[in-house]
């Protein structure tokens, strides 16, 4: 039995490890899940150090109390205290400072421009920065997004220049928008190698998602040839990688890329694809095993996220119906009536979602469409 340190509380991985016989630590800086922490090992909830602080005396007394076999930094804010962690604990892998630059994006850009791989303009916002000269590098609409955050978080798409509040932003990135469509490249990576990539499309500003990116195959190939680029430059060891790129008119453009599971739900896309679980699979990943990924998917496989505008709720129908209809796996609705729905604020927000499998695309994108029949949800306007 091995022990894992699961660093940013995902109860998929805390499952994965006991499914596996082996045992987990958990720490988190949010409340800790009872039905998490109840079978760790040991759990610590105490905010996460800043990359310059030393660790405290808890946190020593937390790590050194186990001898800890892996550890996996499976949030956002976690990836480069996850990097600190084995480092102190005499892993050999990739350095915090290397860490770094999938966690900061104003690292990660400029490390990728430097080797001539397509991305989107960009500006660090500083004191000097002004919005005439913005706006002239840039064009409108510009977005606006902090540098350690991830899934849409904070991320803001302005046209109007009197909300660009640039002095609230000191440190934030501008970026060009860009218009096209989106896709994801997933890698399993161990010693440098990739073992096993997957490819999402997403449709209709996240609503949709389908696997694999399969409507225009040469241009998957190139996304998946300059995600191969990123993550060497990047310098991935070993874990699971999850990169973003824009499609474009002038061809594939890089957005950014994370050295953790993705969300959205891609995770459990994965599974209903291939039938393996991508979950363990990265547990074994990171516990230094030989593990051998199916060569073949079995399926498509595609999520319908469910979040309507904001507003209330006044009516919901077809919520039950939704489990008998052909290609559907599984369904989740959080919605009832006189619910007031905020703004949604991140592509990882939902009330709820739909997975579904099919032969090809064409197949999931028509299960899409007869649940946008199905599923009424009327909302009135506050």
């Amino acid at each position: 039995m091995k022990t894992v340190l699961i660093i940013g509380a995902r109860k998929p991985c805390c499952e994965a490890v006991l499914n596996l016989g082996h045992q987990y630590l958990l720490w988190d800086e949010r409340g800790l899940l009872p039905s998490l922490s109840k079978k760790a090992l040991a759990s610590l909830e105490i905010p996460f150090p800043k990359s310059n602080e030393s660790f405290s005396a808890e946190i020593l007394s937390f790590l050194d109390a186990q001898n800890i076999d892996a550890v996996l930094a499976v949030s956002e804010a976690s990836v480069v205290l996850g990097a600190r962690v084995r480092e102190h604990l005499g892993f050999k892998r990739a350095l915090p400072f290397t860490v770094e630059c999938f966690h900061n994006k104003l690292a990660m850009k400029q490390k990728v421009l430097e080797a001539d791989i397509p991305i989107t303009d960009f500006v660090e916002i500083n004191e000097n920065t002004n919005v005439k000269n913005l706006v002239q590098e840039l064009g409108l609409p510009v977005v606006f997004k902090r540098k350690d955050l991830s899934g849409g978080k904070d991320l803001q798409v302005l046209s109007d220049v009197k909300k660009f509040a640039l002095q609230k932003k000191q440190g934030w990135l501008a970026e060009r928008f860009i218009t096209g469509s989106e896709m994801s490249v997933e890698s399993f990576v161990q010693n440098g190698k990739i073992l096993f990539q997957h490819t999402t499309e997403y449709l209709g500003h996240y609503h949709h998602l389908i696997a694999p990116a399969a409507q225009y195959p040469k241009v998957t190939e190139e996304v998946i040839a300059l995600n191969n680029k990123v993550l060497s430059i990047l310098g991935v060891d070993t874990g699971m990688t999850h990169a973003e790129f824009y499609l474009t008119e002038q061809g594939p453009v890089f957005g950014e890329v994370a050295i953790r599971p993705p969300g959205g739900f891609i995770m459990l896309l994965i599974e209903l694809e291939f039938g393996f679980k991508p979950w363990e699979m990265l547990v074994r990943l990171e516990l230094g095993e030989m593990v051998n990924f199916p060569p073949k998917r079995k399926s498509y496989a595609g999520v319908h996220l469910i979040h309507p505008p904001a507003g209330t709720i006044t009516k919901l129908k077809g919520v039950k119906e939704l489990s008998a209809l052909p290609g559907v796996e599984a369904v989740q609705v959080k919605l009832k009536v006189g619910e007031k729905i905020k703004k949604r604020e991140t592509a990882g927000e939902n009330k709820g979602r739909v997975l579904v499998r099919g032969q090809n695309r064409d197949e999931i994108i028509q299960i899409f469409e007869t649940i946008r029949k199905t599923l009424v949800i009327e909302v009135e306007e506050d």
